[in-house]
């Protein structure tokens, strides 16, 4: 039950535990997350959705 997710052009906040996020540019409002350079790898065990291994993402603020 292994499975991959590819967070590209999803919204980032701190609170968000799936993903190690590197902030590219100036701001750190509104992010986005412009480039995945690993995916989230999820393993199912029990009808739930584990982590198996957590993303790593450049994220950049949104407005220009």
């Amino acid at each position: 039950g292994l499975s991959y997710e590819i967070p590209l052009g999803e919204t980032f906040n701190e609170t968000r535990n799936d993903v190690e996020a590197s902030i590219s540019g100036d701001s750190a409002e509104d992010l986005v997350i412009t480039e995945v350079i690993k995916p989230i790898i999820r393993y199912r065990k029990g009808g739930i959705a584990l982590i198996a291994r957590k993303g790593v993402v450049i994220v950049q603020s949104a407005k220009p």
